[in-house]
């Protein structure tokens, strides 16, 4: 029945023309893993599409506590839209729309241990890739396809052959002890499980390398893992055609993924 469905929402422009932003954050326990680093980024990015007037890192912090997640283990949703749809003037919103909510989640055990599956996708992305904005169907179709192949998920190159970013993950490859990740451009968002993997490589004696890596060039490569903050540390078995039988620093870097957030889980969120 349509007429349920509540009438404020269809003037939004975050329903209309997907003009918004999301973050998803982890939650152990009832602690939201890496909460100020996903505020400041959607912040942030919400300041670059001019979208104005929202709260300030203290207030999602109170909002989050009103939410009395206690506990549980699942996922924190962030949503921000510019507010009500002004067609005169597209990027005039009213007041912003912002929308936390909680959702179970549970890993699936079984894909650390076996690793996953990927596909390679030849796509000339929007040049706001870096934004993790609601404007998410082309992702959701292209994983869509390939989940009905076998792959868990997608991963985009550009025409010179260049490896891009996932769907929903960022993608690393390891050489021995260095560990190799595509540059951040404007088809790269700067995840935050991405930028704390790197922060943490040299604790367990590893180094990395932000640079362009070509297709060309995936043989040279002994391992691989994405990240997000859901799947923190996953290893890969195949990308496309390239088969990786080794998991031993995906194991490692996951390893000590769940140590920090089992640090993190010691102190209250202020």
């Amino acid at each position: 029945n349509y007429s349920n469905f509540h009438r404020s929402i269809i003037f939004d422009s975050g329903f209309l023309y997907g003009d918004g932003l999301f973050e998803t954050i982890r939650i152990y326990s009832g602690h939201p893993f890496l909460f100020k680093e996903h505020v400041k980024r959607i912040l942030k990015s919400a300041g670059q599409i001019g979208i104005r007037d929202l709260p300030l890192l203290e207030e999602f912090i109170h909002i989050y506590k009103n939410i009395q997640i206690e506990k549980k283990d699942g996922l924190l949703k962030i949503i921000i839209t510019r507010g009500k749809s002004n067609r005169a003037s597209m990027l005039q919103g009213g007041k912003p729309s912002v929308v936390m909510y909680y959702q179970e989640y549970k890993p699936i055990q079984k894909l650390y241990k076996d690793g996953v599956k990927l596909s390679l996708i030849s796509e000339n992305r929007s040049k706001m890739a870096y934004l993790k904005s609601l404007n998410y169907l082309p992702n959701l179709i292209a994983r869509g396809k390939e989940k009905n192949k076998g792959c868990f998920e997608v991963i985009y190159h550009d025409d010179d052959g260049n490896i891009k970013e996932g769907s929903m993950s960022n993608i690393f490859f390891v050489s021995d002890k260095l560990i190799v990740t595509p540059n951040l451009d404007e088809y790269v968002l700067a995840g935050i499980t991405r930028n704390f993997i790197l922060n943490i490589l040299p604790e367990v004696g590893l180094r990395f390398q932000e640079k362009d890596i070509n297709l060309k060039d995936l043989p040279e490569f002994n391992e691989a893992f994405i990240t997000n903050s859901l799947i923190e540390v996953l290893p890969v078995v195949s990308l496309g055609k390239i088969t990786f039988t080794i998991k031993k620093v995906s194991h490692l870097l996951h390893g000590s993924y769940k140590k920090k957030v089992e640090e993190a889980k010691k102190f209250s969120l202020n």
